[in-house]
């Protein structure tokens, strides 16, 4: 029920940003000069709804697939500090030509429909989507509590993780320690 954003924190994770608007100026006009250099960093998200709703100060995240996460993490951590009382989290990107030649050259796309969880998947889909989640130091009505955050880097290869989901399985025990939450629990 937020009407004014003055107070409130917006934080945003995109792993593209602006990406796709440079592209399409430049795909259509082929000439750099046209694009506006506001729309293509990755804070221009962040820097378009500060200036339409006039939050109190913007963050922006770009940790590749981490974004969002990464986001709603340092907003869970300024809420439980007290140092905002609002955070409006958007986690957004968009389908652009780079990202999509990017994950084509790591050879990790997929010619088959998007199968995540199958042991005998051949690669990942590249799409676009975006969430919204606003953290508050109050609990309100119909509200959820973010417990924990969790986070690691098993640094076992550029692309894939450890086999054993060893940086899965740490991120997960992080988690449930920042939550005061044991695994039975």
């Amino acid at each position: 029920k937020l009407e004014n954003f003055s107070k409130t924190l917006l934080v945003v994770g995109s792993s593209v940003g602006g990406m796709n608007e440079t592209e399409k100026i430049f795909f259509q006009n082929k000439d750099y000069k046209k694009i506006n250099y506001k729309k293509h960093p990755i804070d221009a998200i962040a820097y378009d709804l500060k200036e339409k709703f006039s939050f109190y100060d913007d963050v922006s995240f770009s940790t590749a697939c981490t974004s969002s996460a990464n986001a709603l993490g340092y907003a869970k951590e300024v809420i439980s500090k007290g140092i905002y009382e609002n955070v409006l989290v958007i986690g957004i990107d968009t389908l652009s030509h780079t990202t999509v030649c990017g994950f084509s050259a790591l050879s990790v796309l997929s010619s088959k429909l998007c199968t995540p969880f199958d042991k005998n998947r051949e690669g990942m889909n590249v799409s676009e989507g975006f969430g919204i989640l606003l953290l508050q130091n109050k609990k309100q009505e119909d509200s959820i509590q973010l417990c924990g955050v969790g986070y690691s880097s098993d640094a076992h290869h550029m692309t894939q993780p450890h086999p054993d989901g060893l940086g899965a399985k740490r991120a997960m025990e992080n988690a449930l320690k920042d939550s005061n939450l044991t695994i039975n629990d």
